[in-house]
């Protein structure tokens, strides 16, 4: 990561009036301070505003202590996720199954909204995690982005009538792009029908500009797909599902010559490992 003259200074600006806010690791981070600069576009005042309201909402929310929160079971049923390998610049890459994950069971009570909520920004946070320690294994260059690649395939235009879930999903969105700036690489949405229009146009109006801008739009077909993946993440590196050739293989199950096996960490508790490893 390159820092303009500009950038340099405004950082310099930005760690002297927030230093006794922030970790000695984050204070001592230009990456990481430059984030909350460029979300802003160098308007220094927006910037000190903004990383100020993000201290704030994480002591709040106790975001820190998530990574290591047990969770109910139910939501990596309903709501999976995986971490993946890394891209060919050593960015981690996570997969999330969208299409088929149960909208309408985040808003049945309020109290499996909180956990829904806390499970997603665990899943941030452990993200967060995932860069810090691919960072580490990369000293040639800096890792302070991740790519995720979200699979459409089953969403419904009927998802967009749950009024109350759509509105916590904007809502998280918002909550992202205010506490976790500059952090997306890319994101990639594929097996998409036209119902993704209609979803498109209200992330918008949660995003920044250049975050909406990242994300790129694949159909259902993958031959359009895969080969828009593999430009940029090696097939060693995906799972079998997002064009790649690994697969989750319980222990002496036989695999066909060329796919590898993700081992038993490649998923949330590789996740849960890169929270341990890296110390804010």
């Amino acid at each position: 990561m390159s820092l303009t003259e500009e950038e340099l200074e405004l950082v310099e600006q930005l760690r002297t009036s927030t230093s006794s806010l922030l970790t000695p690791t984050e204070s001592q981070d230009d990456a990481f301070l430059v984030r909350w600069i460029r979300a802003r576009n160098n308007d220094l005042q927006l910037a000190e505003e903004m990383l100020k309201n993000s201290i704030t909402w994480r002591s709040t929310n106790s975001i820190s202590s998530l990574p290591t929160k047990e969770i109910n079971p139910i939501f990596t049923e309903k709501f999976p996720r995986k971490l993946e390998g890394h891209d060919k610049e050593g960015r981690p890459v996570t997969t999330i199954p969208f299409g088929l994950w149960d909208a309408a069971y985040t808003v049945s009570t309020p109290e499996v909204t909180t956990e829904f909520r806390e499970y997603t920004f665990q899943g941030c946070e452990l993200l967060m995690n995932a860069i810090k320690e691919a960072d580490q294994k990369n000293p040639d260059s800096r890792i302070t982005q991740f790519v995720i690649i979200i699979d459409m395939a089953g969403f419904s235009f009927m998802t967009l009538l749950n009024v109350y879930a759509v509105q916590l999903g904007l809502s998280m969105l918002s909550e992202y792009e205010a506490n976790y700036p500059e952090t997306l690489s890319s994101c990639f949405l594929i097996n998409c029908t036209s119902a993704i229009g209609m979803l498109l146009n209200l992330v918008k109006g949660a995003l920044a500009e250049k975050t909406f801008n990242k994300i790129k739009v694949l159909g259902t077909s993958m031959d359009e797909w895969q080969p828009a993946l593999l430009d940029a993440i090696e097939e060693n590196e995906l799972s079998v599902q997002f064009g790649g050739v690994r697969l989750d293989c319980d222990e002496g199950v036989e695999v066909e010559e060329g796919v590898e096996c993700l081992d038993d960490n490649s998923d949330d508790d590789e996740f849960v490992e890169a929270s341990e490893e890296v110390v804010e």
